[in-house]
């Protein structure tokens, strides 16, 4: 296996190409290879900076990869790349010269730091292309075919077709330069590699690496694109998967989408903070106004109000006004105002919060053609059913006579591994493929009363803002309401002003913000810290906790009463960490 340099590929990295390429050198290049990724060139002759795809390098030199996926053709001095999507992107400099004078550049480097007769300068320095989406044969004195893997060469083993390209390049040198390579000693490429990547052993801030760990996880998935894929070919369709693997970021790319092609879309959700928030993201998107985006009440709410129907609901507190007034009001609203079905496309987040046949009766009235042949999406995590319907009605079987196609996201692409694999012990959760590793582990810290609690937890704010880290980074998170928490009393803490999440702040007031896990579901935080942690075992603690643990995309803190600490060693030892 060779060493990858880094042992990931960053998220500006969008060529499938590239990515396909570092897994094969990473299991298919032996131990002795070291390989970069993505090696920047500072001091390139005609860029201000350049990349090379790939730099591969062993004891006998050098070699410069250039690599362009998808399809490929030149046309009267001019390179066309087209990729999946049929997008086309265009260059007048050749694959071929875009490596070799990156090479050329590196050379250059490569002389400067270490002398023109040093072991590294006389090691071989080449360079090749890949093209590994397709045949390529078109002859040119501007290139040489010979330094080309296309996807007929790419068959064979890939360590075979490196060294055949040292090789090759070896010969190269002779011929032009009628020079004999030499083979650099252990102690020499080690100080070149040290050259190649000076910084690669340094440990950046945290700040840094939170971003950088966020930055990770907004590309898409291959897994995501299917399900783009299937949300265009299919008019009803159910969308599972546990807490971080798109769900929400795929509704709001379908009712975008929806939008650009003149559709009238509803965004249907239950909770009143994920509303406030996909409203905040489609006016960032410019499409404030051209989504009707609510939670189910909230809608409720506002048509029985423009049917003045108001003085009909009961106060806010009563017990039956979600389940059963907002309902019976509903079908009598909606008649009163609407002559026809308002929306031709409906999305609806959080779906197992919504699960009953009093909900599903009010949707049914919103899109055309209904439920039954209107054109919907449903997204749920039973994992997350916190708030809990409990309609004995609605089994496994309710949503086949609507007759959707089913879909299911396995892919984690919030949490980094670290928190996932947290989150799948402290809750007993299964566990997930996670896009993203981290070096920021998830080590509960455990609090034996109420001052002990505010200590750690200033211990930890401390911390996170010594380390670069911006507040509105930040959120607390426990399930109890605010006078029963932690933060019972208190206006600061660690040095700086907590605010309610749901509370207006100035862009200039730097702060905390804090609120409920149950107000909190749908959302995320680069950094989540939760207090209050009392309870590990009971079955509605463990989806609270769940829910909690998978908000963050970057950091997780957890704070946990003593007396759970039986409890939390109980799940470590049935998730397979106990002795």
């Amino acid at each position: 296996m060779a060493r990858m340099i880094p042992d990931y590929i960053h998220s500006d990295c969008k060529s499938n190409a590239e990515r396909r390429l570092f897994e094969q050198f990473k299991h298919e290049v032996p131990e002795n290879y070291t390989v970069f990724h993505s090696l920047g060139l500072a001091k390139h002759a005609c860029k201000l900076r350049a990349e090379i795809d790939f730099v591969v390098a062993n004891q006998r030199g050098i070699l410069c990869i250039e690599v362009k996926g998808g399809r490929i053709k030149q046309e009267r001095g001019v390179w066309f790349f087209i990729n999946r999507y049929d997008e086309v992107n265009t260059k007048r400099e050749s694959p071929f010269e875009q490596a070799s004078s990156a090479m050329y550049a590196l050379r250059r480097g490569i002389n400067k730091k270490f002398g023109w007769s040093s072991p590294q300068c006389n090691a071989i320095l080449g360079y090749c292309v890949i093209f590994p989406d397709q045949p390529f044969s078109m002859e040119s004195p501007e290139w040489d075919l010979k330094r080309l893997i296309d996807e007929n060469k790419a068959k064979q083993p890939l360590q075979t077709l490196i060294e055949e390209q040292f090789d090759y390049s070896a010969q190269e040198i002779k011929r032009v330069a009628g020079k004999e390579c030499g083979e650099m000693a252990p102690a020499q490429f080690k100080l070149l590699l040290k050259y190649l990547r000076p910084d690669f052993e340094v440990v950046p801030s945290l700040s840094s690496r939170i971003s950088e760990n966020h930055d990770n996880l907004l590309r898409l998935t291959e897994e995501q694109f299917d399900v783009l894929d299937q949300l265009g070919a299919n008019d009803r369709i159910m969308i599972s998967g546990g807490a971080g693997t798109g769900k929400t970021l795929l509704a709001v790319e379908k009712a975008r989408r929806e939008v650009q092609n003149d559709k009238r879309v509803i965004y249907i959700c239950y909770n009143k903070l994920l509303a406030m928030h996909i409203r905040q993201v489609l006016k960032k998107n410019h499409l404030e106004g051209r989504i009707e985006v609510n939670t189910l009440h909230g809608y409720a709410r506002k048509l029985i109000s423009k049917a003045a129907l108001d003085d009909a609901l009961p106060a806010e507190g009563d017990k039956m006004l979600f389940t059963q007034r907002y309902p019976e009001l509903f079908e009598q609203a909606f008649v009163e105002v609407f002559d026809e079905p308002p929306f031709d496309v409906m999305i609806i987040d959080e779906g197992q919060d919504l699960k009953s046949v009093r909900y599903i009766g009010m949707l049914d009235w919103l899109v055309e053609g209904g439920m039954q042949d209107g054109r919907w999406i449903w997204f749920e995590d039973s994992q997350q059913n916190i708030f809990k319907p409990n309609d004995k009605s609605m089994d496994d079987t309710f949503f086949d006579k609507y007759h959707p196609a089913v879909c299911r996201l396995t892919q984690n692409c919030r949490n980094t591994k670290p928190i996932s694999v947290f989150n799948s012990l402290a809750t007993g959760t299964a566990k997930q493929k996670c896009m993203v590793n981290s070096d920021l582990k998830v080590s509960p810290v455990f609090y034996k009363s109420r001052g002990h609690q505010i200590k750690l937890l200033e211990n930890i704010i401390t911390k996170l803002l010594g380390g670069g880290v911006e507040p509105a980074h930040i959120i607390l998170l426990s399930h109890y309401v605010v006078e029963k928490s932690i933060l019972h009393g208190l206006s600061r803490i660690g040095g700086i002003a907590i605010k309610p999440y749901d509370e207006e702040i100035g862009h200039f007031q730097k702060c905390l913000r804090h609120t409920t896990i149950q107000k909190f579901k749908g959302l995320e935080s680069r950094i989540v810290i939760v207090t209050d942690i009392d309870n590990l075992k009971s079955h509605k603690m463990r989806s609270l906790n769940y829910v909690a643990f998978s908000r963050p995309t970057s950091c997780l803190e957890v704070l946990i009463h003593e007396d759970t600490r039986e409890q939390y060693g109980q799940l470590a030892y049935e998730y397979g960490l106990g002795d």
